[in-house]
């Protein structure tokens, strides 16, 4: 039986041992990318907005690795439970960037290119986390940088193969089949998950 009481008492050390410092930099990096930008043109570039919303999914990747689980898989802490704490913690600090970039955005350029949709960065923060689960499972020491790398890479694949019909048509899969890319990465993630300890 889920109580209240026992996820506040886990909130604090959950928020001490997830890495936001990746997503934070992420952030940063690209604020002062618009910055610069925005000194040279009244618009930022579609590509780039594609980009962002990669980095932010791999930066909410990253913000899975877990240096806790080698001590506490002796202990009988559900896997899925732990995915879960750090998830109520990136989830939140993910908006709060997007947010911020959206203000950013707002405030430093004229014209608004077209972003990827709210759907569109769901699906891939999805992907990045079924990455994630999925290739702890056996390399639990690289799963993080990864799956964030293998995140960038699908959303550059679409720029950088623009003529190969198939590479194209998967490489676009995350912002025309969201509910595809979402639905396959939760499968992913519950059967990653499922009756595995820390």
């Amino acid at each position: 039986m889920f109580r209240a009481d026992v996820a506040v008492q886990s909130l604090r050390p959950t928020l001490l041992a997830t890495p936001l410092r990746p997503l934070a930099a992420i952030t940063s990096g690209v604020l002062l990318i618009a910055l610069v930008s925005s000194w040279r043109g009244a618009q930022t570039s579609d590509v780039l907005g594609a980009v962002v919303a990669g980095a932010l999914a791999g930066g909410v990747a990253l913000g899975l690795d877990d240096e806790g689980k080698s001590s506490l898989r002796s202990s009988p802490t559900d896997a899925s439970a732990r995915l879960a704490h750090r998830l109520f913690v990136l989830i939140p600090a993910l908006l709060v960037a997007v947010g911020v970039l959206a203000v950013a955005d707002r405030v430093l350029f004229v014209e608004q290119s077209a972003r990827p949709s709210a759907s569109a960065l769901a699906a891939l923060v999805a992907t990045g986390v079924a990455l994630e689960v999925w290739w702890s499972r056996r390399r639990p020491e690289t799963a993080a940088q990864g799956s964030a790398v293998a995140v960038m890479v699908w959303v550059l694949a679409e720029s950088l193969a623009p003529d190969v019909f198939l590479v194209h048509r998967l490489a676009e899969a995350w912002h025309t089949d969201v509910a595809v890319v979402i639905g396959v990465s939760m499968g992913i993630v519950i059967a990653g998950v499922a009756g595995r300890g820390a």
